[in-house]
C-alpha cells in the first residue's frame, strides 16, 4: 500500500503514512519484516530428551502387556516408569 500513488498528485503515500492511517506501529512492522528476513532452523525448544519416542512407547507398550489388567491409567504407567529408572513427565507418558 505504501508503494501505490495517490490518484490526485501522483506520488507515492510513504510508509509512515500508511503505519499511521491504520494504526500500526512502525516499530511492529519493522520487527515483523526482520522475522520474516530471517530464517531460523526449526527444532525442539529445551535440553535433548533422554529417551526418544520410540524408545518410550516400546516401554509403554511393554508395561502394557506385561500388566495383569484389562486398562491402564497413565498415572500407574507413569509410576511404573519412574520405578524403572524412565522419567518423563506424566502427560508425555500416556498423551
Amino acid at each position: 500500500m505504501s508503494q501505490a500513488a495517490s490518484p490526485a498528485s501522483g506520488k507515492q503515500y510513504g510508509l509512515s503514512r500508511v503505519l499511521r492511517i491504520w494504526e500500526f506501529p512502525r516499530s511492529s512492522f519493522y520487527a515483523a519484516r526482520q522475522r520474516a528476513r530471517r530464517v531460523v532452523p526449526l527444532r525442539r525448544r529445551g535440553p535433548k530428551p533422554r529417551w526418544s519416542d520410540e524408545q518410550l512407547v516400546a516401554a509403554i507398550q511393554a508395561l502394557i502387556a506385561a500388566s495383569p489388567f484389562h486398562g491402564e491409567g497413565y498415572r500407574k504407567l507413569w509410576a511404573r516408569l519412574r520405578a524403572g529408572q524412565i522419567r518423563i513427565s506424566p502427560g508425555a507418558c500416556c498423551a
